[in-house]
């Protein structure tokens, strides 16, 4: 099976993650709360950013900017890159071909109340690192949301997803799906969305090797993505 180039949490670490899921997720279930069910729509605040998604060739070749539809062969290497330019929230998730979803940014919910600000560059994988893609193949999905304010409700249902197994892991990944869609469903409705289109996509499987001299900086390919509310671009990978 396919793994993330993502740092792995010491068993303290995921033993913490599985006592908060508990308690948020049992507080999410009684009181409920969502995109989908009522909550405020996120709209007429700007949200800002520069964002980059590239890909080098397994045989080697230029960086590229990836598309909404794009086809990725095994071995080919991808990096991502975002930078706030106004005060705004950050997701980016990926679910992979066996329906797993992961959190790739930010890297822990943490972050956004110790190392995030406008104005810095932070990339995906971290420091040197880029993503390759490995022999699994399959159509990937890969979720960019950028939201005036914290989506609370998003990080709960994640951090409940992510801590349970089973039948509920099931329950909580169609209701993350589903917030996403509802978020969606928001950009789909700004009466006159004012965001400059960029093309980009990409997968994030396999395992990270790390960054050789010649390889580019991939914020050097980077486009703003503008608009009067939240912002959620859904891209896919058929990995071939």
């Amino acid at each position: 099976m396919a793994c993330f180039a993502r740092g792995i949490p010491s068993a303290g670490g995921k033993r913490f993650l599985l006592r908060i899921g508990v308690s948020v997720c049992g507080f999410f279930l009684l009181f409920g709360g969502s995109a989908q069910s009522g909550e405020v729509p996120v709209l007429g605040r700007r949200v800002a950013i520069q964002w980059a998604f590239g890909a080098l060739p397994a045989g080697g070749g230029e960086l590229r900017a990836m598309g909404r539809e794009s086809v990725l062969k095994t071995g080919d290497r991808l990096k991502m890159m975002v930078q706030l330019d106004k005060t705004g929230y950050v997701y980016v998730l990926h679910q992979d071909a066996g329906e797993e979803i992961t959190l790739l940014f930010p890297n822990g919910l943490e972050q956004f109340d110790s190392d995030y600000r406008i104005g810095q560059a932070y990339y995906v994988p971290r420091g040197e690192d880029w993503y390759e893609l490995d022999g699994k193949t399959g159509r990937e999905v890969f979720t960019l949301i950028v939201s005036p304010e914290r989506l609370t409700d998003l990080e709960k249902l994640y951090t409940c997803y992510a801590s349970s197994q089973g039948e509920q892991k099931g329950e909580w990944k169609k209701r993350l799906q589903d917030e996403i869609r509802a978020l969606k469903k928001q950009q789909l409705e700004l009466a006159a969305p004012a965001e400059r289109p960029v093309t980009i996509g990409g997968t994030v499987r396999g395992l990270q090797k790390p960054l050789v001299k010649e390889r580019p900086d991939v914020a050097s390919i980077a486009n703003p993505i503008q608009s009067d509310g939240i912002v959620v671009k859904v891209f896919s990978i058929d990995h071939r």
